[in-house]
């Protein structure tokens, strides 16, 4: 009976140190198995961390460029506009001069027709002539004079948006060609 129990404890200790080095065993690998993920998860979270840092300057960036032109844009808007206003101040006050001239060259045929209606001669008959020519004349430069200005304002609003569209062009694309 001593030996058996001898034998039971001996079994008994072997049953214990296996379970203890089992639990040692399995203790060691869980903690390198966590180390191990800890590691990888570090890794991977600084990696998130770098792409998402330079998603955001990306951004950042873009939003930037997006705003520049969109001050560029608008910044022309209101320069063309101004153009637009002097040209159309300066085509109205041509009008206004066109109107000026008109009455005047009324004023002159009429002159012409009152002291040339009175004579009944040969002499008088050419001045009539004249007078027709002149007055055919007078009609045909205001007449052109108004096309003119016509063709001029819209002349001067064609220049003006060309120019208006190329300078946004320019200045939109400016940045783009420095990189």
């Amino acid at each position: 009976m001593k030996r058996i129990a001898f034998i039971m404890s001996c079994v008994a200790a072997i049953v214990l140190t296996i379970t203890a080095l089992s639990r040692l065993y399995d203790a060691g690998y869980h903690a390198g198995h966590n180390f191990t993920e800890s590691a990888w998860q570090q890794r991977w979270s600084q990696r998130d961390l770098s792409d998402a840092t330079l998603a955001l300057h990306h951004e950042v960036a873009i939003r930037a460029e997006e705003h520049r032109r969109q001050t560029e844009t608008n910044n022309e808007v209101k320069n063309a506009q101004v153009a637009l206003a002097k040209a159309r101040s300066e085509y109205l006050h041509a009008e206004s001069a066109a109107g000026e001239l008109q009455s005047e060259l009324d004023k002159v045929k009429r002159q012409l027709k009152r002291s040339e209606s009175g004579r009944i001669s040969a002499t008088a008959y050419a001045g009539q002539a004249k007078t027709q020519v002149a007055t055919v004349l007078a009609e045909l430069l205001s007449e052109s004079d108004q096309l003119a200005g016509k063709y001029a304002a819209e002349a001067d609003a064609n220049y003006i948006a060309g120019s208006f569209c190329e300078r946004i062009y320019t200045r939109v694309t400016k940045v783009n060609a420095h990189k």
